[in-house]
């Protein structure tokens, strides 16, 4: 009965994304661009059809992005009670290199790095950054991008619809100033002008807190228990993943190519499960030098 109401909000949640989408699509379309601004802007019309094509692929992407499952190797048997549990799980956790041994009693694995359990999918994801409700999806390592990017673009469009609205808004203000009336066409055009400010002040929030922890290379989960520890606790535990700039940070979701961050394709480094970290020495961090490699120009980091 519980998978059957969690895939029941799963599609609930898709139908309403498209339907809002293809709705908001024809009011901008048909009531706003395709009255007079079309006619002598007809970049304005290519502009929102870039943009609502990009959102509509990134949704789609964050949505349906396959979470790998943990590795086999990762696995350990169900079957086996007390001790001998405990001595396979600390021989895996020898063997696999992992100094923070997590195992899972729902998945029977031993969690790899920054690998965390979740109780409405019901299985282990890799670095799971959190479960989004909006979506009804985990954000992970395969999808963090496409989230991040479903996050940008729809502020870029709340933000462009405003601006090139700004004529319409003035004029409905001045007819309202003097007494005038608006027709339902205009109620629903101004209902979706108020629409994209909403999106983009309260999508940019949230982008803005998301790229805080992408930049230092944390996920809202590991930000969250941030509170529970002092500072030396903190630093041990939750800054180990960063990798000495933002950029790099950076790059760890959305690859090395500048020309693929903003697309919509699949371009994060790793496979969930193996990371870079620094190794603590004393009170400080020590990280190994990377090899010298030749530097090109659309490699930045």
């Amino acid at each position: 009965m519980r998978m059957l109401l969690e895939s029941l909000k799963w599609w609930a949640s898709v139908i309403g994304w498209l339907a809002a989408l293809a709705s908001w699509f024809q009011i901008i379309i048909v009531l706003g661009l395709g009255r007079e601004e079309i006619l002598n802007h007809q970049w304005k019309f290519f502009v929102f059809i870039f943009l609502w094509i990009i959102i509509t692929c990134s949704y789609f992407n964050a949505m349906f992005a396959v979470a790998q499952p943990v590795p086999k190797e990762y696995h350990v048997d169900g079957n086996d009670d007390g001790e001998e549990r405990n001595v396979e799980v600390r021989r895996k956790a020898s063997k696999l290199n992992v100094f923070s041994v997590n195992y899972c009693n729902s998945c029977h694995v031993l969690k790899p790095l920054r690998a965390h359990h979740c109780k409405i999918c019901r299985r282990c994801i890799l670095r799971m950054d959190h479960h989004c409700p909006l979506l009804q999806v985990c954000v992970h390592h395969h999808n963090h991008k496409f989230f991040l990017l479903f996050l940008f673009w729809p502020c870029c469009l709340g933000i462009f619809v405003t601006i090139i609205t700004l004529p319409y808004t003035f004029r409905t203000a001045y007819i309202l100033w003097w007494g005038g009336t608006l027709s339902s066409e205009h109620h629903l055009l101004n209902s979706a002008i108020m629409n994209a400010v909403v999106i983009a002040v309260s999508v940019g929030s949230l982008l803005k807190t998301q790229l805080q922890s992408l930049l230092s290379n944390r996920t809202t989960i590991e930000d969250s228990q941030l509170s529970f520890l002092d500072e030396d606790e903190m630093n041990h535990e939750f800054s180990i993943f960063d990798l000495g700039s933002r950029m790099a940070n950076f790059c760890s979701i959305f690859g090395k190519f500048p020309l693929t961050w903003l697309l919509p394709i699949y371009t994060t480094p790793g496979d969930g499960v193996n990371y870079n970290y620094v190794v603590r020495c004393g009170r400080e961090f020590a990280a190994p030098t990377p090899p010298p490699r030749k530097k090109r120009f659309w490699k930045l980091c």
